[in-house]
């Protein structure tokens, strides 16, 4: 199996209906671990569904109870980076191409987190985003210096 790069969106979002259980997984994963669900913002816990699918497939998952009418869900890819496949010189096709279908889909779950991160344009020079410890930042909003740009 390959996962085509241009058609592999680590993230899906519904808008449930009444009592709605099954929620596909139009992406491929590997475990039922590689995913997470949310439900109004809420991490399900994986005591909450079940999951079919994986091993480098699309899916789906199945919550123990119907959601509420517009309950907003949100299932989300997330592969453990690590290597699972060490190659030696009887290695096959297929453990390579296993491992190869997991970097691609770390890097487009790598490449879906960054999307939807505060970010400098490659041309800004230096500026830091590092936010203060807890305890400077509570309660306070973020603010830009007005002549530096750095938080």
């Amino acid at each position: 199996m390959a996962i085509n790069i241009s058609d592999n969106n680590p993230r899906v979002n519904y808008t449930a209906t009444s009592g709605q259980t099954v929620f596909t997984v139009p992406f491929e994963f590997f475990a039922s671990t590689d995913l997470t669900v949310y439900v109004d913002g809420s991490v399900l816990a994986v005591s909450d569904y079940t999951v079919t699918g994986g091993s480098g497939s699309t899916g789906s998952i199945t919550t123990d109870s119907g959601q509420s009418t517009g309950a907003k869900i949100a299932i989300v890819r997330d592969v453990p980076l690590e290597r699972t496949t060490d190659l030696t010189s009887t290695y096959s096709a297929s453990s390579l191409n296993d491992q190869l279908d997991r970097i691609v889909t770390q890097i487009a779950d790598l490449d879906d987190r960054v999307s939807r991160s505060i970010s400098l344009n490659d041309y800004e020079v230096g500026v830091s985003l590092d936010l203060p410890a807890t305890a400077s930042r509570l309660g306070k909003t973020i603010q830009f210096n007005s002549s530096t740009g750095a938080l």
